[in-house]
């Protein structure tokens, strides 16, 4: 949910970094975060920015989030 509201409080334009993504997944009980990719259209992931055209905004679909958990 983090995520997602993250996300949706970009503003039109506004491109998505991974970085920024960092802060909503760190909540009670998580320590360390080894890999963070993103994604604009589902094939191709990676960590640089994800450009947003100026009449686009960034939207994301809860189904699409992958948290994988190891202890």
């Amino acid at each position: 949910d983090n995520i997602v509201q993250k996300i949706s409080a970009y503003a039109m334009g506004q491109d998505v970094t991974a970085t920024s993504l960092y802060a909503p997944i760190y909540v009670d009980g998580v320590e360390d975060v080894t890999s963070l990719t993103i994604s604009k259209d589902g094939d191709t992931f990676g960590t640089t920015a994800i450009s947003i055209s100026a009449h686009e905004i960034a939207r994301v679909n809860p189904a699409n989030i992958e948290v994988t958990l190891s202890e």
